[in-house]
C-alpha cells in the first residue's frame, strides 16, 4: 500500500453566510465559487436578509458540492474572461434540488424546477440568476467521459427535465454518491468517478442536437463547407459566426477542420 495516499476519509468544506449579522459575508461565498462562476448580490450593500450555506467534498477527480441560497438576487456568470483566466477543463453538471433560477440555454431563459439538470462546457460561456435556489453541483475533467469533441459541442448546454427517466437514473445516483461520500475508500474513488461521467455521457446520443445534427465528425465537416460556399459573399463570414452558427466552440471548429483534412 502506497503510504502516501491519505487513509482518513474526505472533509466537507462548510461555509455558511449571513446578511443580518451586519457584514458582508458574501464575498466568501462568491470567493469560493470564482474560479467556476462570478458571482453578485443584487443590491448588495442593502440586503441584510440573504443566506448561503455550502457544503462541498472531493472525491479524486470528482469535486461535489451541495448550495442552498435564499434572500437575494444572485447573478452568476462565466464570461471570455473568465474562460481564459481559469484555464479550467471540466464538465460542470448541476442538479436543481429545491426552488428555481433562470439561465440562458442556447440562447433562450429558462426557469428550472426541482428536479432539472443542467450541463456545461466550462470551456463555454453561462449565466444564472436566482433568489431561492437549491442545488447540487459536481465537476469532472474532460478526459473523464470519454468522449469527442463533436460530442461535448452537444453536450453543452444541455438541459435533462426532470420528468424525464434519464433525470431520475442521474440524481438517483448522485444522491446516492453524495450520502455515501464519506464511505468511500480510495480504491473505489476512480471507478466511482468514471461511473459518474458515463453516466451522464451515455445520454448525449439520446439528446437532440441544437442543428439536427446526428451522423459523424465527417457529416458536420461536409454541413459547414457547404454553409462556407453558400454564404461566400457574407462579409461576416468568419470562425467565431461558424462557431455560433454551428454550436462549436472556436477550438472544436479548428480540431474538426485539422482532423478531417
Amino acid at each position: 500500500m502506497d503510504s502516501s495516499l491519505p487513509t482518513t476519509p474526505p472533509q466537507d468544506l462548510i461555509l455558511s453566510v449571513k446578511g443580518s449579522t451586519g457584514q458582508d459575508e458574501i464575498g466568501y461565498f462568491f470567493d469560493a465559487c470564482a474560479s467556476i462562476l462570478r458571482g453578485e448580490l443584487e443590491e448588495r450593500g442593502d440586503n441584510r436578509s440573504y443566506s448561503v450555506n455550502l457544503t462541498g467534498a472531493q472525491l479524486g477527480p470528482l469535486v461535489m458540492s451541495r448550495v442552498l441560497m435564499t434572500g437575494g438576487q444572485y447573478h452568476y456568470h462565466r464570461d471570455a474572461r473568465l474562460i481564459a483566466t481559469s484555464g479550467l477543463d471540466l464538465i460542470f453538471v448541476q442538479v436543481i434540488l429545491e426552488g428555481s433560477d433562470t439561465r440562458l440555454v442556447n440562447g433562450e431563459e429558462v426557469v428550472s424546477r426541482p428536479g432539472d439538470i443542467f450541463i456545461a462546457d466550462l470551456t463555454r460561456a453561462m449565466r444564472t440568476m436566482t433568489t431561492h435556489c437549491g442545488n447540487f453541483s459536481f465537476v469532472l475533467p474532460r478526459s473523464a467521459f470519454g468522449l469527442r469533441d463533436i460530442e461535448f459541442d452537444r453536450l453543452h448546454d444541455q438541459h435533462i427535465p426532470a420528468n424525464s427517466l434519464a433525470s431520475r437514473l442521474i440524481v438517483n445516483h448522485l444522491t446516492a454518491l453524495w450520502t455515501d461520500r464519506h464511505m468511500i475508500g480510495h480504491d473505489e474513488i476512480p471507478g466511482l468517478a468514471g461511473a459518474t461521467a458515463g453516466l451522464i455521457a451515455g445520454f448525449v446520443p439520446s439528446i437532440q442536437s441544437r442543428i439536427d445534427f446526428d451522423g459523424p465528425a465527417g457529416s458536420r465537416h461536409l454541413q459547414i463547407c457547404q454553409y462556407i460556399e453558400m454564404n461566400l459573399s457574407d462579409l461576416s463570414l468568419g470562425p467565431d459566426e461558424l462557431a455560433r452558427r454551428f454550436s462549436l466552440s472556436r477550438a472544436a471548429l479548428y480540431r474538426l477542420f485539422s482532423d478531417t483534412d
